[in-house]
């Protein structure tokens, strides 16, 4: 889908209890994350109020509805997803925003990322922090959501 849907509602059953079970399971990695710093930081609470929430994103009944939100988080037509405390895209996920796309596109959803970098100066207007004459190094880090049944699709 190239745009988000409004019309959407949540389910009675089933899906809405896998999904729940698939989102604490990602809430849970991230707070042992130390890329994403305060395990305070990561909590089952949504960062806006509710009526807004609702407002973005509706009641997705499918994957497919939630690929939508999405990928339309990622090319900017959505200013915010549950996990996005930022109003858009970082400058450093821009960097990768098409691959991220590819993978959203395939319902491995991408909760946050970081892009792999090596080397660059601290100061970088990008990538840099730390202190002046430094340099950045980090490793690729993107914690994804999807269902067990997909596992075996991601490769190794």
């Amino acid at each position: 889908m190239s745009s988000y849907s409004s019309s959407l509602r949540l389910p009675t059953s089933g899906f809405k209890g896998q999904l729940h079970k698939t989102l604490l399971f990602v809430n849970l990695s991230l707070k042992s994350c130390p890329a994403y710093g305060s395990a305070n930081a990561y909590t089952s609470t949504l960062p806006i109020p509710t009526p807004e929430a609702i407002s973005l994103w509706s009641y997705p009944r499918s994957t497919a509805d939630i690929t939508s939100i999405f990928q339309c988080y990622l090319s900017g037509a959505l200013p915010a997803i549950p996990w996005s405390e930022e109003g858009g895209l970082s400058a450093e996920t821009r960097t990768i925003k098409d691959q991220l796309l590819k993978l959203n596109e395939k319902g491995w959803w991408t909760v946050a990322s970081q892009p792999a970098v090596n080397g660059l100066d601290s100061a970088d207007e990008t990538f840099g922090w730390g202190p002046r004459m430094g340099f950045v190094w980090q490793k690729v880090c993107l914690p994804l959501l999807f269902f067990c049944a997909r596992f075996a699709e991601v490769p190794n």
